[in-house]
């Protein structure tokens, strides 16, 4: 009788310590988070006021797409935005605008976008506190497991939109979450397959793309087998209803539609093509859009129509002006400036343009052309040479995105050390966790990778924008699979020399 209360007295005790240290873990979390977003407020309020939305968030220039359409749904009972058009119905999917709906109902504007971000700030603490059984889940012992998730609170390159109004500011939660649950789910709690599939149907509807999370669940397919079709439908019906209104507004299905004929700014088909021309030749989205933005300016009257070419020209690999020439290009250019300043008008006036555009369907079709000569002549740069450079943008960086890092604090010797840790680690996370698809895997760790590898490569290959937030949802699953295969070429070179490893203390327990 005592060694049975004795016994219950230490599982009692264990389960104790484990609550307090995931209190402990979360608490250190939201400190870490909150120290760091309030520091990057205090200079941006002293140095770049404007950045911040309402002296609260950081300002963006999408928030007029996140943010605008939840305020006139709550003034007039209509989700739009504010921009003429098309667009202004369905260009973001409804996800984020609807929590921070909630809150601006709740609070109003302001004092909902103060907690919106206290929401974010809350969400990805409690995140954290999941990492361990994540870690856990993957084979990593029980204190690296704790240590990852005392690292990752540390570390504000996988938390640097927490006070921004984007979508990265809940889909690193939103994407633990969906994990936490699906791996409680196939060690036998059903109840939480059901969770995962809720999470994942309000995460696809925050960011579309994250529709590639579904492939999670492949892995397991022989334990959900029966399960996977509703699984799927439970998660896809957010996505599939909000399409039936792109559909209904635009004629067809898209998961991001940006482009749209009756646009006054830049963002129309002939727009679409003249991107899709200048990421083959591998500029990086950032150059296109200051190139872009100048023969906008052009247009407007801001700027010559010389310089405007000739920057957008400039700014091409050589390979492009050796492939057709400077005078070529140069109509093409001063063609694309005759367009858009039919556009001005209707963009001054907030009006929709309900006509053709003289010379807009032509110039499409000789962008296309352009595009498909390159292609042609200079393949392996098109598609080796340039998505290798856009893998190397989006590999090589420290990921910290604040203000703090990026301006006043650059320089200063401490964050100097702490972003040559972040590159490290995020080169570090790319280098193990790809890598590791192709070495023998556990189920967990390829529910993890798949659709981190999937987007990736197509952000390099299709999308080539080189936005690098757009792999944050990502970073911390493919993180713990580069530790774990880290720790298991460890543990596979030190027990080489057994007869029998598979039995050897240095197997870890918990893999699956």
């Amino acid at each position: 009788m005592n060694q049975q209360m004795m016994s219950q007295d230490v599982v009692k005790s264990t389960n104790f310590s484990g609550v307090a240290r995931i209190i402990g873990l979360i608490l250190l979390a939201f400190v870490c988070a909150l120290v760091v977003h309030l520091i990057n407020h205090k200079f941006l309020l002293s140095e770049n006021s404007t950045a911040l939305r309402d002296g609260v968030s950081v300002a963006t220039a999408d928030d007029a797409s996140y943010i605008r359409p939840a305020l006139n749904f709550l003034s007039t009972g209509e989700w739009r935005g504010s921009s003429p058009g098309v667009a202004a119905y369905v260009v973001r999917s409804p996800g984020y605008g609807m929590v921070f709906g909630l809150f601006a109902y709740l609070f109003g504007e302001t004092g909902g976008l103060r907690v919106l971000v206290l929401f974010q700030l809350t969400l990805w603490s409690l995140a954290v506190g999941a990492i361990p059984f994540l870690a856990r889940s993957l084979g990593l012992n029980e204190k690296i497991s704790w240590l990852l998730g005392v690292f990752i609170s540390l570390m504000p390159m996988f938390y640097g939109f927490l006070s921004y109004t984007l979508t990265e500011a809940l889909t690193p939660s939103l994407v633990i979450f969906f994990y936490t649950f699906l791996f409680r789910g196939v060690k036998g709690h059903s109840q939480f397959l059901l969770l995962s599939a809720i999470m994942l149907g309000f995460a696809i509807l925050v960011r579309p793309n994250l529709i590639l999370l579904i492939l999670s669940y492949l892995p397991f397919y022989g334990l959900l087998r029966k399960r996977l079709v509703p699984l799927f439908l439970l998660a896809l019906l957010p996505m599939v209803l909000w399409q039936v209104r792109v559909h209904r507004f635009t004629g067809r299905v898209d998961l991001h539609p940006i482009y749209h004929s009756d646009a006054a700014d830049l963002y129309r088909p002939l727009h679409e093509a003249v991107w899709d021309f200048h990421k083959m030749t591998g500029q990086t989205g950032s150059k296109f859009h200051t190139s872009i933005n100048l023969l906008w300016e052009a247009a407007r009257g801001n700027v010559s129509e010389d310089y405007a070419a000739s920057v957008a020209i400039r700014s091409m690999d050589y390979s492009v002006t050796h492939t057709f020439g400077g005078p070529e290009l140069a109509r093409a250019y001063y063609a694309y400036i005759d367009v858009l300043r039919q556009q001005v008008t209707y963009y001054e006036a907030n009006l929709p343009i309900t006509k053709k555009l003289s010379g807009e369907e032509e110039l499409i079709a000789v962008f296309d052309s352009l595009r498909e000569e390159y292609v042609a002549q200079n393949f392996v740069h098109a598609w080796v040479v340039a998505p290798l450079k856009v893998a190397g943008i989006l590999v090589s960086h420290s990921n910290l995105s604040l203000y703090m890092f990026q301006k006043p604090l650059r320089g200063n010797v401490l964050m100097e050390v702490l972003r040559w840790i972040s590159f490290f680690t995020h080169v570090f996370i790319f280098s193990l966790s790809l890598i590791f698809l192709f070495r023998k895997k556990s189920k967990s760790a390829w529910a993890l990778v798949l659709p981190a590898a999937v987007f990736f490569f197509y952000l390099i290959f299709i999308q080539r924008g080189v936005e690098e937030r757009y792999m944050l949802p990502f970073l911390v699953p493919l993180f713990l699979v580069g530790v774990r295969a880290l720790s298991r070429w460890r543990f596979s070179g030190f027990h080489g020399l057994h007869k029998n490893p598979a039995s050897s203390r240095g197997r870890i327990s918990g893999d699956f």
